[in-house]
């Protein structure tokens, strides 16, 4: 890639790009599909940052601020550009956002068969939490103290 990936806030024009890497990405039960009126609605609790390769979203990362925390709750990048460390450019910017707002956490969870994502997550520090599992679709609980 001779572009350098950018990491941006999500614009509204942006939106349609994000929920068709969700929807593509939730065929294999990895991430949840995002609709454009959970995105559109947004607030002053949402923080949704796009990467983006040659102006085009490559990926998302949609978190919230939750008890005083951030969340992140869905992070995906598109398939052809997976393993490109795009996923962990992402993260590493809400880990510095996180900073800079002075939040004492950035946590998430992982569906337990999204073995690259639970790995982004601890390669990076992250700490199990739990493991949820009284579904069909269990999950790990992350944390990264701040």
């Amino acid at each position: 890639m001779n572009e350098e990936i950018q990491i941006v806030l999500c614009s509204k024009g942006d939106i349609p790009e994000v929920v068709s890497i969700s929807h593509a990405l939730s065929a294999d039960g990895l991430v949840n599909a995002l609709n454009t009126g959970e995105l559109q609605k947004g607030g002053e609790n949402n923080y949704t940052i796009v990467a983006k390769f040659a102006d085009q979203v490559v990926g998302f990362a949609v978190s919230s601020y939750s008890w005083g925390k951030l969340h992140i709750e869905e992070l995906g990048v598109k398939k052809e550009m997976q393993r490109k460390g795009i996923g962990k450019k992402l993260v590493e910017h809400l880990i510095t956002h996180t900073k800079k707002k002075k939040l004492p956490e950035v946590y998430c969870e992982v569906k337990a068969k999204n073995i690259a994502s639970l790995k982004l997550f601890l390669s990076l520090g992250f700490i199990e939490r739990l493991f949820f599992s009284l579904s069909d679709d269990p999950f790990y609980g992350l944390y990264l103290p701040i």
